[in-house]
């Protein structure tokens, strides 16, 4: 009895990198289709190596890997993941290598699971002129100033994104001649996740950050919030830094119940006709009360003019409101040639 060998069916090249391309996020498939032929291999290769996960836990080879001419220009998208503090202290050096031989990466995410990596000023310049999107969770930072010599190293970022993000007060009256120049930045999109309860605080120094020294106005255009006190003044103060430019809002609250939810004085400042481009407002729920989460759409039906009279007025403006069981995915990865807002931004 002859042997019935198999052979891959033969399809134009186009179509395997067609469906390649779909696969594109999901490692094991890629790492599979990667075998099916000769043919496979580049393209799933490609995106294998082009968004990258290093982590305290990886083997040094993975660092090493990432540090050869044949696959260092190929990473656009890198995650740095930490458990603790004494990992990351531990492995920096290291990590901070290979990352250094990585000129092509567009966007960087820094996650520590602990909310404890430091992070200082003077590292991550092989990306200066690359990154267009920075994420930094669970990073600490000695103090603003830190911070803002961190951020304005890379001119052509766009879109920034803080989760669970701190740095130390000062104490004393402010030193501006402290703060790197920010001026030259033109972010179009800030997400502002729970910073404890100081939100407003830091939101107000960002602004006026950017703001300081800056001849035309601060350019972001979409803002995405995670608040415990949607009220509170210095959050008013802040957002009315960003009247001229900004077109979509997003803020998320957690609460126990729809009443928890205490707009008055939001609803007064974004309706306010400063707001000359403002497009879209998004106030997002979140709750772990699943009989909540199943009045959802009660919610978004009956709540929006209640809570947000003001705002309801303005035609142009679209207002809605939403129950969520999650915090939202600010950290989504993106397909090739995106930079999108994401579902969760307006």
């Amino acid at each position: 009895m002859a042997i019935r060998r198999y052979t891959p069916s033969v399809l134009p090249q186009e179509i395997v990198e067609h469906i390649i391309d779909i696969l594109w996020d999901h490692a094991s498939s890629l790492r599979a289709c990667s075998l099916v032929a000769r043919s496979w291999l580049p393209r799933s290769r490609y995106h294998l190596r082009r968004v990258v996960l290093l982590s305290d836990q990886d083997p040094d080879e993975k660092l090493l890997l990432f540090q050869t001419e044949s696959t260092a220009p190929l990473v656009e998208q890198l995650t740095i993941q930490t458990e603790t503090q004494a990992h990351w202290l531990k492995w920096f050096p290291k990590m901070i290598r290979t990352v250094e031989s990585l000129p092509r990466v567009s966007r960087l995410r820094i996650h520590s699971t602990c909310w404890d990596a430091r992070l200082g000023d003077g590292y991550f310049r092989a990306q200066t002129h690359s990154l267009i999107q920075l994420t930094l969770d669970g990073v600490n930072f000695d103090s603003f100033a830190t911070f803002t010599y961190v951020i304005s190293a890379f001119p052509h970022l766009e879109c920034l994104s803080l989760m669970y993000v701190r740095w130390s007060a000062r104490l004393g009256p402010t030193r501006y001649e402290d703060w790197a120049d920010g001026s030259m930045l033109r972010l179009k999109t800030l997400r502002l996740g729970w910073v404890f309860s100081t939100l407003a605080g830091k939101l107000a120094e960002i602004t006026e950050w950017l703001q300081r020294g800056r001849v035309a106005p601060v350019c972001i255009q979409s803002l995405a919030l995670g608040v415990t006190i949607p009220n509170d003044d210095l959050l008013q103060e802040a957002l009315l830094r960003l009247t001229p430019s900004l077109r979509n809002i997003h803020v998320v609250q957690r609460i126990h119940n729809i009443r928890s939810l205490v707009l008055s004085t939001l609803d007064s400042t974004l309706a306010d006709p400063r707001f000359v481009k403002l497009e879209s407002v998004m106030i997002t729920g979140v709750t772990y009360d699943t009989h909540l989460l199943n009045l959802a759409g009660d919610v978004q039906d009956g709540h929006v003019r209640e809570k947000l009279p003001m705002l309801t007025r303005r035609k142009m403006v679209r207002t809605r409101m939403r129950m969520r069981l999650h915090d939202p995915t600010w950290f989504e990865k993106l397909r090739p040639g995106e930079l999108a807002l994401g579902e969760d931004l307006c």
